[in-house]
């Protein structure tokens, strides 16, 4: 409402408040849904038992798991994870490759920027490589909703050279596979083009539609508040804003 009041316009891409999410431990995410709605933490341990062996079965039986389906990209991209501490500058290489292809709007994500901006976060960095190149990376960070007791993972920024849809995946399988092996119950993800979404969609992910408009935009010149009435020309995830700090 104080966005509407200074006559913020919501972000021009249609799916932007939807949340995708990979459910990684069926049992604890229905008793934390459970506990959302009223039960107490006993009954709903209890009541979880049997939704979560039907939730178990949809999940192998829609391949609701990211994988990476080019064979050849796993074994010739490396990926590995990092402290965001260790933000380096392969990370301004990136970024300024990044640039000359890009003519989004796009927050700037120097290797200073970022190691800056997750300070103050558990925040984790899958990077990926190619003949010693970083070619793209994502960032991961916890937010537990302690009240339900949900253990949830975020992929909050993601930065791939061409927006790669091979290496988005294998990003994406790689965030996957951490969250999991950091306990998670979830993992989640909001925002980002359609050209990022795409992958995300094809790997099965689970949506819920965010309880408010996630992001709202005003630029005081009206030539440049008409060009970003296009959902093409924004590159946003909850890196571009606050929603991370």
């Amino acid at each position: 409402r104080v966005c509407q009041r200074f006559k913020a316009a919501p972000l021009p891409q249609q799916d932007y408040d939807q949340i995708l999410f990979w459910i990684l431990r069926p049992q604890q995410f229905v008793s934390a849904a459970l506990r959302k709605v009223g039960l107490n933490s006993k009954l709903a341990g209890v009541a979880s038992v049997l939704p979560s062996v039907f939730l178990r079965a949809d999940i192998a039986v829609r391949g609701r798991k990211p994988l990476t389906r080019t064979p050849s990209l796993a074994s010739s991209a490396d990926v590995r994870l990092i402290d965001s501490a260790e933000i380096g500058p392969e990370f301004d290489d990136l970024w300024n490759r990044k640039k000359t292809e890009d003519t989004r709007m796009l927050t700037y994500r120097t290797s200073e920027v970022l190691r800056w901006h997750f300070a103050r976060q558990p925040a984790k960095v899958v990077c990926c490589h190619r003949a010693g190149e970083l070619i793209g990376y994502a960032v991961v960070i916890r937010d537990d909703t302690q009240s339900l007791g949900l253990a949830r993972s975020r992929i909050v920024d993601m930065l791939v050279e061409g927006d790669d849809p091979r290496i988005v995946e294998r990003l994406l399988e790689a965030a996957h596979r951490h969250a999991f092996e950091d306990g998670s119950h979830v993992l989640e993800v909001m925002g980002f083009p359609q050209s990022i979404r795409e992958v995300f969609h094809k790997n099965s992910p689970y949506s819920r539609s965010a309880p408010n408009l996630p992001y709202f935009y005003r630029a005081r010149d009206s030539g440049i508040q008409t060009e970003l009435q296009h959902a093409d020309a924004w590159y946003a995830c909850p890196f571009d804003g606050d929603a991370t700090l």
